[in-house]
């Protein structure tokens, strides 16, 4: 059995790789491709290759001895970290490997082109202290011995000699759908049945220019991590909902700098390996003017951001008693939330909040809203509205609703509206001094994405 390792790169489709190998990993086997589970994650096999002790390791040795001699062709794994990895740790990783006929794949992406995305990549992930500006002004950033992607093959093959070299172009315009998971499964020789149907949502969305810049303004006056994240998460939604923004930040003379470092280094790389880059332009897009009426001709970040500010963002997690207040403390139709929950007040109570950007595989097409409550006198269900939409009339006691994701707003919103039949006040019931008309009692509410 040969194992095939995915070594990235990074930014170059190998999040695309991993979640598609872990969401079809029965359809792979059927095709002859032994996928290990020790390690394996979302992410690909990050949990393997980041701890090379032979505890983290061993479970994946004894894994491999017991597949089946004969029944499949090739192993595959995948960690785009291990094209930075030193010798000595690529020397570990042969070690356990043994007597395997080894595959390594590389994805390479021209370096104009991944050292900007890999700027934005990291600008996305934490605080960076050098903006686009110092870029742009001191060249030596330009300039990093990790893109030197000849060196690089050459450190692996001093330590797999005898292994193959499969490198494949990150070209997504030569692409079906632009995905690379077309190209991943033609180097497999394994074309995709009606089983296997790739995600169209991206699964590691990039920032671009516009958002790159007011992140690096933000940094440059807070180093508070969560509200930072929470800026990435709304700048990453309005980066997929404007999808025309520039992913390239750098000038013509940055770009031509670029290219000309890497030169004798890229020649010699078509040169031992056969693979030339196409250097399709990537230098940032001069700021369109206003039109002719004056107005921007591009959306506005800053007026999207204090728009969205009017929407409690809320990714799912249970929220109990008074913790509900973050999701309903600016919808009508609620009372003063308890430690035990909150009630309704009058015919109809609204639940209003948007989903973050959809970090996850991309196959999920719905959320599924968890209600645990109880009810006030004689009323016994709820009729529950979306967007306007009736969906059902159900008992909201202990329940689960499912909502399509083709159902929301554009701008990811859940606008729900709890329409209560019966309410009545406690006074017009026993003459007790609250005048409230209660129905529905909301105890805790969450919710998880779905791909059924």
């Amino acid at each position: 059995m040969r194992i095939i390792i995915h070594c990235g790169l990074d930014k170059a489709g190998s999040t695309a790789i991993q979640a598609h190998v872990g969401i079809y990993r029965d359809w792979l086997l059927n095709n002859g491709i032994y996928v290990p589970r020790s390690g394996l994650s979302g992410f690909g096999h990050v949990a393997l290759f980041s701890d090379l002790g032979q505890d983290n390791w061993q479970p994946l040795l004894d894994e491999l001895q017991g597949v089946a001699r004969g029944a499949f062709s090739r192993c595959f794994l995948s960690y785009e970290g291990i094209c930075f990895f030193d010798a000595s740790r690529l020397q570990q990783i042969k070690r356990y490997l043994g007597d395997y006929p080894v595959t390594l794949l590389f994805y390479l992406r021209e370096q104009a082109q991944i050292i900007q995305s890999g700027y934005l990549q990291t600008l996305k992930s934490e605080r960076n202290p050098v903006s686009m500006a110092h870029i742009k002004r001191d060249y030596s950033l330009l300039e990093p011995q990790e893109r030197d992607y000849f060196r690089l093959l050459q450190r692996f093959e001093d330590v797999f000699p005898e292994a193959e070299i499969a490198l494949r172009p990150y070209q997504p315009g030569a692409w079906q759908d632009g995905s690379i998971i077309w190209d991943f499964l033609k180097f497999l020789g394994c074309p995709p049945g009606e089983e296997f149907t790739p995600a169209k949502n991206r699964q590691n969305p990039s920032l671009d220019f516009q958002s790159a810049e007011i992140l690096n303004v933000f940094d440059t006056y807070t180093e508070d991590a969560g509200h930072r994240a929470a800026l990435v998460e709304d700048l990453l939604w309005l980066n997929q909902r404007y999808p025309t923004g520039s992913k390239y930040f750098l000038d013509p003379g940055a770009v031509q700098h670029i290219r000309t470092f890497f030169a004798r280094s890229n020649t010699a790389l078509a040169e031992r390996y056969g693979l030339e880059f196409d250097y399709a332009p990537c230098a940032a897009a001069p700021s369109p003017g206003p039109g002719a009426d004056g107005t921007r001709q591009e959306p506005s970040y800053i007026q999207e951001l204090a728009r969205l500010a009017g929407y409690p963002r809320w990714a799912g997690d249970q929220l109990d008693g008074e913790q509900l207040a973050s999701v309903l403390r600016h919808n009508t139709g609620w009372a003063r939330p308890e430690t035990w929950g909150t009630w309704s007040l009058g015919d109809a109570s609204g639940i209003t909040f948007r989903l973050p950007l959809l970090r996850y595989s991309g196959f999920e097409n719905s959320l599924v809203l968890d209600f645990r409550g109880r009810y006030f006198a004689q009323n016994l269900s709820t009729g529950i509205w979306l967007n306007g939409q009736f969906l059902e009339n159900t008992d909201l006691r202990q329940a689960s609703l499912k909502i399509p994701f083709a159902l929301l707003e554009e701008d990811r919103l859940v606008q729900l509206e709890l329409r209560h039949t019966a309410p009545v006040s406690p006074a017009a019931l026993s003459g007790d001094s609250d005048t409230r008309c209660l129905a529905y009692g909301l105890e805790r509410m969450s919710y998880r994405l779905s791909a059924e």
